[in-house]
């Protein structure tokens, strides 16, 4: 397995590659996670080469959940 994280603190808009990665949330907000990672997962296999990226906000308000906090955004290879 290669995967490789990236992301942007707060104070910063340089992009920096993580060595790790901490979510802090409660189960419902870990379910939430799953499903937007099963959707990716279809969206991928469905568009494979074309597929560009998902934003974990962007699927939260397709299901009308609000949503306040950081964005995960996966991104196809």
């Amino acid at each position: 397995m290669k995967m490789k994280i990236y992301g942007y603190s707060e104070e910063s808009e340089n992009l920096n590659r993580m060595k790790e990665v901490s979510l802090l949330c409660n189960s419902n907000d870990l379910e939430l996670i799953i499903q937007f990672l099963k959707y990716t997962q279809n969206q991928l296999k469905e568009h494979g080469k074309d597929f560009g990226h998902e934003h974990f906000r962007d699927w939260l308000k397709q299901e009308n959940i609000d949503f306040v906090g950081s964005d995960i955004i996966i991104v196809g290879e």
